[in-house]
C-alpha cells in the first residue's frame, strides 16, 4: 500500500491546522492580555475556589487596574477578569499556560475560577498530530527507517509534561492575583 500521497495529505491537513492554531493562539493570548471578555469564557476549567468577600455596591470603573501582579477589569457590577503579569514584557517565567481567571461575587462570596487557553490547547494538540503523522510517514516510506519513530514519544512527552510542571504555578499566580483584587474591592 502506497502511503506517500494520503500521507503528505494528512501531514499538510495537520501543518495547517497547527498553523492556524497558532494565529488562534496569538488572538487569543493578546485577547486576554487585553482583559477582552470574550476571551475569558473559553477552556477548559482548571481552577475553582469560592471564599466569602462582602457584597460591594456596584463597580463602575470599566478601566484595567493593575495589582502588585495582574491585571483585572470589572466587565459587570459583580464580576471581574484577570490575568497574570503588569505588562507584557516582564522579568518574570511566562509558561504557555497562563490561566485566565474570572471572580463573580454573589450572595456575600466570591467564586473564583480559572481557565486554560484554548489556543494553548490546540497547538499542542496540532502538534502531536504532525509530529504522529511525520514519523509514521518518514518509517513507512520505501527507504524509510524506523528509527524516526522516536519523535512521537518526544512530542508526547513534551505535550503531556508540560500541563503538569507549569500547572501548579499558575494556580497559584492565580490564586495570588484572585487575593490582590479581593482585597482592592473591598
Amino acid at each position: 500500500m502506497e502511503l506517500v500521497p494520503v500521507g503528505a495529505a494528512a501531514f499538510i491537513v495537520a501543518w495547517v491546522l497547527l498553523v492556524a492554531s497558532m494565529v488562534y493562539s496569538v488572538v487569543e493570548g493578546v485577547s486576554f492580555f487585553a482583559l477582552q471578555p470574550w476571551a475569558f469564557r473559553h477552556g477548559p476549567i482548571v481552577l475553582r475556589q469560592h471564599c466569602l468577600s462582602p457584597n460591594q455596591a456596584a463597580r463602575t470603573s470599566r478601566a484595567i487596574q493593575l495589582t502588585e501582579s495582574g491585571r483585572f477589569r470589572f466587565i459587570e457590577a459583580n464580576m471581574a477578569v484577570f490575568c497574570f503579569g503588569r505588562s507584557w514584557f516582564g522579568t518574570r517565567l511566562r509558561t504557555a499556560v497562563s490561566i485566565k481567571g474570572t471572580i463573580e461575587w454573589r450572595d456575600g462570596s466570591a467564586e473564583i475560577s480559572g481557565r486554560l487557553p484554548v489556543g494553548t490547547l490546540l497547538v499542542s494538540c496540532f502538534w502531536l498530530l504532525c509530529a504522529a503523522v511525520w514519523s509514521i510517514l518518514a518509517a513507512f516510506a520505501r527507504q524509510g527507517s524506523w528509527k524516526f519513530l522516536w519523535v512521537l514519544p518526544a512530542a508526547v512527552a513534551f505535550g503531556f509534561l508540560m500541563g503538569p510542571i507549569f500547572l501548579p504555578l499558575e494556580k497559584r499566580r492565580a490564586l495570588r492575583v484572585a487575593d490582590e483584587i479581593l482585597r482592592a474591592a473591598r
